[in-house]
């Protein structure tokens, strides 16, 4: 809930602070014309290049890009033997990131708008694959407590 709430205020102060942006507040991921990441388009203000104001997928925080459904090899651990980890469902957080952190779905192929046309490039170390055995953690169920931790 908490994060639809941060998402709706900066959806809805996007529109309101485009030309009033100081600096590069998103960094690699500000795609718009202005953009410093590796990826630039000029077509959409630049939190619309992944959020879509009035639609999206119908899926997560008013996602525009489109997500992938990929199945993914999954990062395991001896030192986490309780842990489980499990396939990205849509529209949680990490499959925002793998929408265009897998290399499958092209950063700018959007739902509402269509294909984006961007230039430059991503590189190698952007794109995580589907492999994600060597990567940190993707969606993770909560840490659980084992029963053999004793408290201090």
């Amino acid at each position: 809930m908490k994060w639809r709430l941060v998402c709706a205020a900066l959806l809805g102060m996007a529109g309101s602070l485009q030309g009033q942006f100081s600096g590069d507040v998103l960094g690699a991921h500000n795609m718009g014309p202005g953009g410093q990441g590796p990826l630039r388009g000029g077509a959409l203000p630049p939190c619309q290049y992944c959020h879509a104001p009035h639609s999206g997928n119908g899926r997560g925080p008013l996602w525009a890009q489109t997500y992938s459904s990929q199945t993914y090899n999954l990062y395991h651990s001896s030192t986490t033997p309780t842990q489980t980890m499990e396939q990205p469902p849509i529209g949680r957080p990490s499959s925002l990131c793998l929408s265009c952190h897998d290399g499958t779905i092209a950063p700018g192929q959007t739902v509402p708008y269509g294909k984006i046309q961007l230039q430059g490039m991503m590189s190698a170390s952007d794109i995580l694959g589907t492999s994600l055995l060597n990567s940190h953690p993707f969606s993770f169920n909560k840490l659980k407590d084992q029963a053999d931790l004793a408290a201090r």
